[in-house]
């Protein structure tokens, strides 16, 4: 969302580059980042989930010369998002639905004092550390108006799909979130490029084109929480998801492939790869480790991982089974079809999906 956000304000443009040498140079390296391809455009940061890409253009658009005052342009980025679902109830009827957070300018006055916070005070938000929060509901929401290119209906639940020759089905509000249909198309290229080679590869289904985000939500308690969203086919598509998987580290390497299984068993009704069905119930989430079989696996997806970059050899957030909920994986239907909404409790700080 940060890329739509800056394309939408004019401070950057599709072709726009930034350059990244293992984190945001202009801030000490921090976020920091993984080896990958530099410099990198949008579709290039999107593919592969480049932090320094992205806290660039957050920084650059709080304080580009488009805007009145530092303080107009994140009035506008805030806007932007809340259109989008973020900060607050989307609506969903069932009780106690989370809204998130989304900061407003008044709170970091009340921590930094006025005039005394700048974008590279609250860069953290570029890549969604920081106080931006989201429900894995929302995240859902805001993948399936990105594969709608520009809106979502709003989500309910239901007890089940009614048949395909029902003579009536249920209609809810269309909310569209205005924007140029290029921006759209070019998220969506780089979100196609994250699974096809990019962090996301471990997402891929047999003739189906998946488009994607993978997410490291840091978690200050413990092992990092992995986040994957996801919607298919790129063209007129029939399902949008969030995966979280909590304390389970990089978002390519558990909750992509959960992502994989659902929407191959949704779109085919069934899962031709049993081993990647074996794999993800094979997993001792609450034991905190893994077969040593699948230990060896892991660590041959790990250099499998690293081979897409060309880059050295690095750390990689252990690939072996952590804790986890393995009920966190969220499915919203798309219109055509029977929305599902998900439970609406908040993850925790620290994903990059508003990227």
């Amino acid at each position: 969302l940060n890329g739509i956000t800056a394309l939408s304000a004019g401070t950057i443009s599709e072709h726009t580059l930034y350059g990244c040498a293992g984190g945001f140079g202009r801030n000490g390296g921090r976020p920091k980042c993984h080896a990958h391809p530099s410099p990198l455009n949008l579709e290039g940061a999107i593919q592969h989930s480049c932090n320094a890409y992205f806290a660039a253009t957050y920084v650059d658009m709080l304080h580009s010369g488009k805007f009145d005052s530092f303080n107009e342009a994140y009035l506008y980025w805030r806007e932007t998002m809340s259109r989008y679902g973020v900060g607050h109830r989307i609506g969903v009827d069932i009780p106690n639905e989370k809204p998130g957070n989304l900061p407003s300018d008044n709170y970091y006055n009340k921590i930094y004092g006025k005039n005394r916070w700048f974008g590279m005070t609250i860069v953290s938000n570029a890549i969604g550390q920081g106080e931006v929060l989201m429900t894995p509901l929302q995240m859902a929401n805001v993948t399936a108006t990105l594969a709608n290119r520009g809106y979502y209906v709003q989500p309910h639940f239901f007890r089940g799909r009614m048949p395909d020759n029902a003579s009536s089905l249920a209609r809810y509000d269309t909310i569209r979130v205005e924007a140029n249909p290029r921006h759209y198309e070019v998220v969506v290229n780089g979100m196609e490029k994250v699974v096809s080679s990019g962090t996301g590869f471990l997402a891929r289904v047999p003739n189906v084109v998946v488009c994607g985000k993978t997410g490291t939500a840091e978690n200050p308690h413990g092992e990092d929480h992995s986040v994957f969203i996801a919607f298919a086919p790129k063209d007129n598509p029939k399902i949008a998801l969030a995966v979280v998987i909590e304390n389970a580290g990089f978002g390519g390497v558990w909750a992509a492939p959960v992502a994989r299984l659902m929407i191959e068993q949704y779109l085919a009704g069934e899962i031709t790869d049993r081993w990647a069905l074996q794999r993800i119930l094979d997993a001792d989430f609450i034991k905190r480790k893994a077969p040593a079989e699948e230990q060896a696996r892991l660590n041959l997806l790990r250099e499998k991982a690293l081979t897409y970059y060309k880059g050295p050899a690095i750390p990689v957030a252990s690939l072996a089974a952590k804790p986890a909920q393995r009920d966190t994986l969220r499915i919203q239907r798309m219109p055509a079809m029977v929305p599902a909404a998900a439970p609406t409790s908040s993850t925790p700080s620290g994903t990059d999906l508003r990227n």
